[in-house]
């Protein structure tokens, strides 16, 4: 299995309990801490990670919704020799005296499961709000006391691949990113000291965790799992409106908008509103659903029966149907979360529905396309996302996106934002450093 860090989810841990610390004797900004992400997105290993390197962090598990169950594994991490509790108060209580006075962080994980628990809940609320000294970290949950500081833990990344995989291609270091989607159980089977073809090849075995996880995904979470996949197999197949998904799975408006209401609130979907209009667009959460979508769901018998022939199947179109999209996603990612200034506000008006790129084509016969143009009364930002796997930027590329920028600018500010797989060449790189609104992007860069 592919040994990927936690470093930057470690540090902002490390980051909010020294915060924490240093409020013990001030104002708080927050009482308790959320620890959320994506079933599989690695929760528990992070933790796991954190309790061995922080003697002062204790570790329970609410899992299962049993209360007696929970009750009793809150005694066993935290007060073992104070007796069993009668209830959350008391549990709370005892938990306060056993650490008195001493700064310590407390997961509670799997805290959703026992959400519904009004008792649990105002326990919780009045422990934060008194003890000063006891942080409580809520893990898999979005249930929210009053100053509640978050920390969320994202799939891994383009950038993650590069660096566990330093002997891969880019182009096969994006075709593992895409086919996994950077979630974590997923990739059990997979060895960097065999080729992508043959690492894909372990995915698509019918008893692999690749393969089972979406339907043991599905049962753990909806009572009738097989309702959703329709609508999951729709939306992989191009159809983002409700209406257009309701009308592919003959179900009325009403009945699929709360199906994808539920879709979203289990991490499957994605919803993205226009910024100038009403309605959303629905899209699959990552990469990974939607190859197992197009491909494995579509392909079942053959998961079973022959393998070798699927795999014919993947490759013919993977790159254009799966890894491309999954690459140019990643670049839109970094523009949303990772720019800030006016390139940020300039992609608040980023509408993936709407986006039209705008080609060009000069006079020498050289063609050229801008995937992404966003503008202003002040500023215009063009981006330039991969147009294949292979693709790399040279000295004439760039002399001419950088005329045609130029042409297409308007009034004010013309950025241009270029996003490569592949290292610039040494004069792209030199030039960019003397242009001010010239970026140059690699796959290095390209972090959630």
């Amino acid at each position: 299995m592919l040994l990927f860090d936690f470093n930057h989810e470690l540090a902002e841990l490390n980051r909010t309990w020294r915060s924490y610390l240093h409020l013990l004797t001030s104002s708080p900004e927050f009482y308790a801490c959320s620890l959320h992400g994506d079933k599989g997105c690695g929760k528990t290993n992070l933790i796991k990670t954190y309790l061995q390197k922080n003697p002062n962090a204790y570790y329970v598990s609410f899992s299962r919704g049993n209360k007696a169950v929970a009750l009793e594994n809150f005694r066993t991490a935290c007060f073992p020799n104070a007796g069993s509790a009668q209830d959350w108060d008391d549990a709370f209580s005892k938990v306060a005296t056993t650490f008195k006075g001493k700064p310590v962080m407390i997961f509670l994980d799997d805290f959703a499961d026992l959400g519904s628990d009004a008792e649990l809940l105002n326990a919780f609320q009045k422990f934060s709000l008194s003890q000063r000294n006891i942080l409580l970290v809520t893990v898999g949950s979005h249930i929210k006391t009053e100053r509640t500081k978050e920390v969320s833990i994202s799939p891994r990344s383009l950038a993650d691949f590069c660096k566990v995989l330093p002997g891969y291609s880019k182009q096969d270091i994006a075709r593992l990113y895409a086919v996994t989607g950077g979630v974590l159980p997923v990739m059990k089977e997979l060895d960097e000291d065999i080729s992508f073809e043959e690492n894909l090849r372990r995915l698509l075995q019918h008893d692999s965790s690749f393969s089972q996880f979406v339907p043991a995904l599905l049962r753990e979470t909806f009572r009738t799992p097989a309702s959703y996949y329709p609508i999951l197999y729709s939306i992989s197949q191009g159809k983002h409106r409700l209406s257009e998904i309701a009308a592919d799975i003959g179900f009325p408006n009403n009945k699929c908008g709360k199906y994808l209401e539920a879709l979203i609130d289990a991490g499957f979907v994605v919803a993205e509103r226009s910024p100038m209009g009403k309605h959303s667009t629905y899209y699959l959460k990552n990469s990974y659903l939607s190859f197992w979508f197009n491909y494995l769901y579509r392909n079942h018998s053959l998961l079973v029966s022959d393998t070798e022939r699927l795999l014919e199947i993947v490759f013919k179109d993977l790159d254009e149907r799966i890894v491309l999209p999954a690459v140019h996603e990643s670049c839109i990612r970094y523009m949303r979360r990772g720019q800030k200034g006016d390139n940020y506000r300039l992609f608040a008006q980023f509408d993936r529905a709407k986006n039209k790129p705008v080609s060009f084509r000069f006079r020498d016969g050289f063609r050229g396309q801008f995937d992404c143009v966003l503008s202003n009364d002040k500023d215009t930002l063009l981006c330039v996302f991969p147009k294949d796997l292979d693709a790399r930027f040279t000295k004439n590329d760039l002399e001419h996106y950088l005329k045609a920028a130029n042409h297409h600018g308007t009034a004010g500010n013309t950025q241009l934002m270029i996003f490569s797989l592949h290292r610039f060449s040494d004069w792209c790189v030199h030039t960019a450093s003397n242009v001010p609104l010239l970026f140059e992007i690699t796959t290095e860069r390209l972090r959630y």
